[in-house]
């Protein structure tokens, strides 16, 4: 053999030899992808493909198990040995949650479908894209089993299962958001999340307090925001975005960045929001004329008259959202990234107490209803601020307790003000001001071995309450009625928990979880004289719960999964429910202390079933047990008392006894073709309370959604219908008035004395029909366009103070560097 031909054979072996430590990385079609992420399995070497493909596994041992992702394709897991018998070549297969709603429930997915039993839905960032929502409130209320209510237009309580408030628990890159002050009546918090921040979003149905803790008693919703993936070389992205809708006439402006290298990424992230008075719709297909309607408000202390009763005055508000994450690799396997979120609005106006009056009564000559004086010159929350900190220590390591480990330290800020000022005779009183601060420190410790999740939380909540009154010649001076207890109050919680998983077969699979927690509340109340004075000073509890899970997952074959689930969560009492001294009208709700948590047991089955990964169906039906329900009752005062507003009852939480809630999702999703989904999900809940047989709190009527998508390269487009059942007045807790009956459309009855009394005639039911698309105009610009309630329906969501939305034209212009 001549020396050229030596020369040749041995070029060949170094390029086969480079050869065979190389991967390449394609899709379904063929088409090379980039930016795989390629990591083994103690995250000691990783690896990224280049603009071909290509990615070098020269690092990589042969025994290592190599993990390779992308976020618009399914997650595999694979020998190196395995990759070099297929020739070096993988294919990814596409996601098709990278879709978001439109292809969810459209396959057996391993996470959900599989090695879960409960109903959960994940909403992936393209879905959050394509509903293109103002606020995370009203993303939530586009999604199938979710209801929301609203008080007023910056706000938004959601309703899993009939539980609202501080019965559901919302997290936050897994850090509880619930602390010591949220409400058991409604609440608006979760606006202070900025949507366009967010990533995923998983709302997990039924209790979720075995790994999630406190407050999960109708399910979790984990808000996770976005997070910068390390890339192999630096990479710049810029991000500009421009919302207007006209039923408010809302502007949002948004801008992020995002740096990403080797081992440090970057993303900042701003975003500001106007919205002016809200517009109802003007079609009543209800029947009721006036239901709604905005007669009067207030403009510099007095009250006018509207020009135009659709348009719900004092509504608007605006929203200032910032966000800071940084990520560093600062060892092999140590992962470090700092949170920071804040959140400010301007005060946003209560709308349904502004819209109370002081005298309704029936105008007989004119056969209508007639108002007189409005009751409040001011009723606003002030501006409500919320500042998040986090450091998140991620470790991987490989030892007999331990593969993983994750440490959270979080310290929250919350600032709540209420600020209300009456008007009596069209002079306006004096202006109360009440201010809440919660101070909330919290350690999470999450630790995995295999199929083993285990760990511990610690959080601490410090609340000062405070009161200020402010006469007509602007003296402000201290008000010695604060909303909590005067001389501050405190609630902490440490809890042990663990789950784990086990596979008997292909066919069974086992999830159980068990978790303790012990809680602690403390509140100082000091007299006041000529005001009130109290039978104690200082007050202490302490109490604990243990909770558990337990549900077995059987899958006759690949198209079906039938689960069976019997779960415990728990409420603890918090500073809300147990301290707190405020009027809602002619009603005034004092402490107590010597509450116990309430318990939600429920079982559920859930049936899901593939065909031909065409057409997905899935049932869920489920019974929930609450025991020591905490209600609010009336009570005598145990002290006394000079009121600054006249009430006629005294009520006061406490745990009145059982109370049941059953009912039933039903979904469907049909693949037409490759590019057309249809899909459709219709969700019943009932609830009464089992001791004096009457409704229970917070149940919403029937509702579900039918959707159709068209999804193309350069476009999409979705029609949708969404639809509301009626809530009977009979329905309706009256006992508690969370469930705001007086919003609700007012007949008059004429009784045998010859008296007109009111009738509230309960929530009538609603749909809307919408549309909405998107178009990419190139690889940095896209623009979207949404025509939603196209009829101009007028409704409100059941125990909803504002009326929605009328017909609403919304245009996105978003750009991409």
């Amino acid at each position: 053999m001549n020396k050229r031909a030596y020369i040749t054979l041995f070029l060949f072996l170094i390029y086969s030899l480079i050869s065979a430590q190389e991967l390449t990385v394609i899709d379904e079609l063929g088409s090379p992808i980039r930016d795989v992420y390629l990591v083994n399995n103690d995250a000691s070497v990783f690896a990224f493909s280049n603009k071909n493909g290509r990615v070098s596994l020269g690092s990589f041992s042969d025994e290592d198990i190599i993990t390779i992702s992308h976020s618009g394709f399914l997650t595999i897991s694979k020998r190196k040995a395995e990759l070099e018998v297929q020739g070096n070549v993988i294919t990814l297969i596409f996601d098709p949650e990278a879709l978001g709603e439109v292809v969810l429930l459209t396959r057996i997915d391993d996470e959900n479908l599989k090695t879960t039993a409960d109903r959960r839905v994940i909403l992936h960032s393209k879905e959050i894209e394509r509903l293109n929502t103002q606020t995370t409130a009203e993303l939530l209320e586009k999604r199938a089993g979710i209801n929301v209510q609203k008080s007023q237009m910056g706000g938004g309580s959601p309703v899993i299962r009939g539980f609202e408030a501080n019965r559901i628990l919302l997290v936050v890159d897994g850090v509880r958001l619930n602390n010591a002050i949220y409400r058991g009546g409604h609440l608006q918090n979760i606006i202070s999340i900025d949507n366009t921040t967010l990533d995923q979003v998983d709302i997990i149905f039924g209790p979720g307090s075995s790994e999630y803790g406190s407050d999960g008693l109708g399910g979790v919703i984990h808000l996770k925001t976005k997070r910068p993936k390390f890339t192999e070389t630096p990479q710049f992205k810029h991000t500009y975005m421009t919302r207007f809708a006209s039923a408010n006439n809302g502007i949002s402006r948004h801008y992020d960045m995002q740096y990403t290298g080797s081992d440090f990424a970057l993303f900042t992230s701003l975003t500001h929001s106007d919205f002016d008075d809200l517009r109802m719709g003007s079609r009543r297909s209800h029947g009721y004329k006036g239901w709604g309607k905005v007669y009067h408000y207030i403009e510099d202390g007095e009250q006018v008259e509207n020009p135009n009763p659709n348009i719900q005055k004092n509504t608007g508000y605006s929203q200032t959202d910032f966000m800071q994450k940084v990520i560093l690799k600062i060892h092999p396997k140590w992962l470090l990234t700092g949170n920071i979120q804040y959140s400010n609005s301007s005060d946003v106006p209560r709308f349904d107490k502004l819209n109370d009056y002081n005298s309704v009564s029936y105008d007989v000559e004119n056969e209508q209803t007639t108002y007189e004086g409005l009751k409040y010159a001011l009723w606003n929350y002030g501006p409500q601020k919320r500042y998040f900190s986090s450091i998140q220590l991620d470790h991987s390591l490989n030892t007999r307790l331990i593969d993983s480990a994750q440490f959270i330290f979080a310290y929250q800020d919350v600032f709540e003000s209420r600020h209300i000022q009456k008007l009596d005779q069209n002079d306006a009183s004096d202006l109360i001001d009440r201010h809440e601060n919660v101070d909330v420190y919290s350690i999470n410790i999450n630790l995995r071995k295999k199929a083993l999740h285990y760990g511990l939380e610690y959080y601490y909540n410090a609340v000062s309450s405070t009161a200020f009154i402010t006469d007509d010649r602007d003296e402000n001076r201290p008000y010695p009625q604060t909303r909590y207890p005067n001389g501050g109050s405190s609630m902490s919680s440490i809890a042990g928990f663990a789950t784990y998983s086990k596979n008997f077969n292909e066919q069974f699979r086992l999830n159980t979880g068990l978790r303790y927690t012990q809680n602690q509340l403390d509140a100082t109340f000091h007299s006041v004289p000529n005001v009130w004075e109290l039978p104690y000073d200082n007050l202490s509890y302490k109490y604990t719960a243990l909770t558990g899970n337990i549900s077995l997952a059987f899958h006759p074959d690949d198209s079906w999964k039938i689960a069976t689930i019997a779960s415990t969560g728990f409420h603890a009492p918090n500073i809300d429910d147990t301290g707190k001294l405020f009027y809602k009208g002619s009603i005034l709700t004092i402490p107590n202390f010597n509450l116990e948590p309430e318990y939600a047991r429920t079982v559920e089955l859930n049936i899901t079933k593939n065909v031909n990964n065409r057409l997905l169906f899935n049932a869920n039906t489920y019974y929930t047990f609450i025991e020591d329900a905490i209600m609010r009752v009336n009570t005598n005062l145990d002290f006394q008392i000079n009121q600054d507003e006249f009430f006629t009852e005294a009520k006061t939480n406490k745990n009145t006894g059982n109370a049941e809630i059953y009912g039933a999702t039903a979904s469907a999703s049909l693949r037409i073709a490759s590019n057309y989904t249809l899909e459709t999900d219709y969700t019943l809940i009932k609830g009464r309370n089992i001791d004096n047989d009457l409704p229970f709190t917070h149940i919403p009527p029937s509702f579900g959604k039918t959707a159709f998508y068209a999804d193309f390269d350069s476009w999409r487009a979705s029609f949708f219908i969404m639809y509301n059942g009626r809530k009977a007045i009979e329905e309706y807790d009256i006992a508690s008035g969370t469930d705001n009956e007086e919003e609700s459309p007012l007949e008059w009855v004429l009784t045998d004395e010859g008296n007109w009394i009111e009738d509230y005639q309960g929530t009538p039911s609603w749909y809307t029909l919408n549309l909405s698309a998107m178009y990419r105009l190139s690889d940095s610009f896209t623009v979207q366009m949404a025509l939603e309630n196209i009829l101009d329906q007028h409704y409100k969501t059941f125990a909803s103070g504002l009326s929605a939305p009328g017909r609403n034209f919304i245009v996105t212009l978003k750009a991409r560097f």
